[in-house]
């Protein structure tokens, strides 16, 4: 499992959804990065949340749908 983050530099804090590795987790964060090019969010994939504290706290959403119209309005 991994997780797909995105972050807005304006913001302290990021959201996260935990993902299978893999074609999924390509395919989205591809979508959001194209969705999110040229606004002051980054969109990363990380292993686990513990290691990445820069981008603490995390929100953790369940649903992609969800996730995808959070980091569209964050």
């Amino acid at each position: 499992m991994c997780y797909l983050i995105v972050k807005d530099f304006n913001k302290k804090g990021s959201i996260a959804i935990e993902l299978k590795e893999g074609k999924e987790v390509a395919g989205l964060s591809k979508f959001l990065s194209a969705r999110l090019e040229n606004t002051l969010k980054q969109v990363v994939t990380i292993s686990d949340l513990e290691t990445w504290g820069e981008y603490a706290p995390f929100s953790l959403i369940n649903s992609v749908g969800e996730f995808v119209e959070k980091a569209e309005s964050m």
